[in-house]
């Protein structure tokens, strides 16, 4: 990347034209790899020495020196060689004088302690594979050089300064600076609900199962679509009628290679996902000699598994946000709120690499022999290993058991993309943020972007989110066992309040809201964590105190009046539905300064999922999602005074919440 070879760096040639270059003037694939040697940016452009040079033997004494240590090394060797000869000799001779019981015992133990070894070793192996996994692929040149990173905002400087620091090995894998266009607005369901106390009527929002089923219907080479759990009513119906229509060009066009279709699904314990029913249920009416494969694949590991989701159509077309394909919580009675956005341009090839990741662990898995005993078993079967990965493909007799990875040779001659370093007419500059959890070592780059973006404002923050606090036992004000609250969110959040003046706008759902028709439905989990918009506040300002040892309760109540509103969702100032049932909250959007926004699959509480998202750094486009989402919403739901009281608030400061 940066132009060296052998050669040049061993016979003192003439460096490449990179030497001579500033750190802002090399690409980001040439900084990369200048990190990856050692190299700081200070250190590259001559303000601080961090490489060290290694000394060589500069007289004959070093050398016989080292002589001399080579030939005391042979001799420890040697008396190694002797010590363990004798060790095995009288170990071999207590043994046998042992009880047979007791030597039958000995061996049992020594074998168990072998076993042990040898799985402690291959999860060590296998640990350093996922590390390494990141980095063993070239880099390709989707993403835009230094000249496109220096258009980002003063937010988007700090979360690319942020990443290309902490997880430059990740780049282009779970995070890129790049580019897109918004189309048209931005999708949140329900519609037309803020100024009314009516409920969504029949059919509110069939459009959101219409408008995936339109976006994934383009597909002319390859689709990678990420969602929780299975689609299920209208979801699977326009999925299934997406998939005739792309099986119908498939057989009209030229191409030689077979149109490529990935769908993956979290493999959460609660739900296991029987991955050959569905792809049988998904291609019942496909025309098997369509030149079309697709496969189907869930997976967990510990407790992270796919929470993304995402649409990625030939790199092109992109859809992402917090909506998942289910009928209940979305179309039918007392909706969940929730947000996605439509893009197009070269951010919807980051969604097919943050893809291949889940791709590549799922076969890695599935190729060990543990994987292939699993294989044989019912996919909907609950399991309690660590590790579940299934997979099914059709057609079952033609297709591969794993599909291939996305290259950019995959993507559709109709749909070029503007050169290395070139922004396309009407593109913004974004950057795609995701985590893998547990799935990869170091795997959660978008958890450092989102503090990146809270540490850099200036003004004000608005948070719309399903709840800030964990799980928590019903019925008291603790979280459940081992789950915390997100003290690194709220230390941010508290810094930006106490030192910078920030104005904090907060949004959440109803606690134990349920959408659907009845309780207990398969997918009416309550919306909200179980605590109230006063426990919120009270984490804030504890997050303060630990930071701010000295400041007193006069101030604090003053930040809590001036700074902090926090606020139910509601709809013309009414918490619930005309039927009782709270109004529950399933976005994931954070706007900072009014000038940047996220939208994704991340929740801020803890849990270590694989998320993804897009922050959007343009003011115009920030602006219209602030007027279009926000502002009708906070004009409806919040009420001064009502939802966070400032004694209630200072009272509950003593209250251990964790679990």
């Amino acid at each position: 990347a940066l132009g060296w070879d052998e050669r040049i760096w061993d016979e003192d040639l003439t460096p490449p034209p990179s030497w001579d270059m500033g750190w802002d003037e090399l690409t980001l694939e040439m900084q990369d790899a200048a990190l990856f040697v050692g190299y700081t940016q200070e250190a590259w452009d001559g303000e601080e020495t961090t490489i060290v040079d290694v000394p060589e033997k500069t007289s004959e004494a070093e050398a016989n020196a080292d002589d001399n240590n080579d030939g005391a090394n042979s001799q420890v060797e040697l008396n190694s060689k002797a010590s363990w000869h004798s060790l095995c000799f009288e170990w071999n001779k207590t043994f046998c004088s042992l009880p047979p019981g007791v030597a039958l015992s000995t061996l049992l133990l020594v074998g168990l302690l072998v076993c042990a070894s040898i799985c402690i070793c291959k999860r060590m192996l296998s640990a350093s594979k996922r590390h390494n996994q990141f980095d063993d692929e070239p880099y390709s040149s989707e993403c835009l050089d230094t000249k496109g990173a220096s258009s980002l905002s003063y937010i988007g400087k700090a979360v690319h300064s942020t990443l290309q620091r902490q997880h430059y090995h990740h780049h282009r894998k779970m995070w890129n600076v790049t580019s897109g266009r918004v189309v048209g607005d931005i999708h949140y369901t329900p519609r037309d609900v803020w100024d009314t106390s009516l409920d969504p009527g029949e059919g509110h929002d069939d459009w959101l199962p219409e408008k995936l089923a339109e976006i994934i219907g383009r597909t002319e080479a390859w689709c990678d679509v990420m969602t929780l759990g299975q689609p299920d009513g209208k979801f699977l119906t326009a999925l299934q009628s997406a998939l005739q229509k792309i099986a119908i060009r498939s057989k009209l066009n030229s191409r030689s290679n077979p149109i490529v279709i990935r769908i993956v699904f979290g493999n959460y314990p609660a739900r296991p996902v029987d991955c050959d029913r569905f792809t049988k249920v998904l291609t019942k009416n496909l025309p098997m000699d369509a030149n079309l494969h697709i496969w189907v694949g869930a997976w967990r590991r510990g407790f992270t598994w796919n929470h993304a989701k995402l649409i990625s159509v030939d790199g092109v077309h992109l859809h992402t946000g917090g909506h998942n394909m289910w009928e209940e919580p979305y179309l039918m009675k007392n909706p969940v709120h929730d947000l996605s956005l439509e893009m197009e341009g070269r951010v919807a090839i980051d969604g097919h690499h943050f893809a291949d990741q889940q791709w590549k662990f799922i076969k890695d898995q599935q190729s060990t022999w543990l994987g292939f005993i699993v294989d044989k078993l019912p996919d909907n079967l609950p399991l309690v290993n660590r590790t579940r990965v299934t997979v099914s493909q059709w057609p079952e007799d033609d297709a591969s058991v794993f599909p291939p990875q996305f290259t950019e040779k995959n993507l559709v001659n109709a749909h070029p993309q503007p050169p290395l370093g070139t922004v396309a007419a009407n593109d913004i500059p974004l950057i795609s943020i995701g985590r893998q959890g547990s799935m990869a070592s170091g795997g959660r780059p978008s958890d450092d972007a989102i503090l990146a973006m809270i540490n850099s404002s200036r003004s004000i923050i608005r948070l719309i989110i399903q709840d800030l606090g964990p799980l928590m036992i019903p019925g008291t004000n603790k979280a459940i066992p081992g789950l915390t609250w997100p003290k690194e969110y709220l230390a941010a959040i508290g810094k930006a309040i106490y030192e910078r003046g920030v104005d904090i706008e907060i949004v959440l759902s109803n606690s134990g809201s349920t959408p659907g028709e009845l309780d207990g439905g398969l997918h009416n989990t309550p919306y909200g964590n179980g605590w109230d918009c006063v426990d919120a506040a009270s984490e804030i300002i504890k997050a303060i105190q630990r930071t701010h040892s000295a400041v007193d309760d006069s101030k604090l109540r003053t930040m809590i009046n001036d700074n902090l509103r926090i606020c139910f969702i509601r709809h013309n100032k009414s918490s619930a539905y005309s039927n009782g049932k709270t109004i529950g909250l399933h976005s994931k959007h954070f706007i900072v300064d009014d000038r940047c926004c996220y939208i994704g699959s991340q929740n801020l509480y803890d849990a270590d999922l694989a998320e993804w998202g897009v922050m959007i750094d343009d003011e115009d486009e920030v602006g219209k999602i602030l007027s279009d989402y926000f502002v009708p919403m906070w004009r409806n739901s919040y009420i001064p005074g009502l939802d966070v009281d400032v004694e209630r608030v200072m009272d509950g400061l003593n209250v251990d919440r964790d679990g």
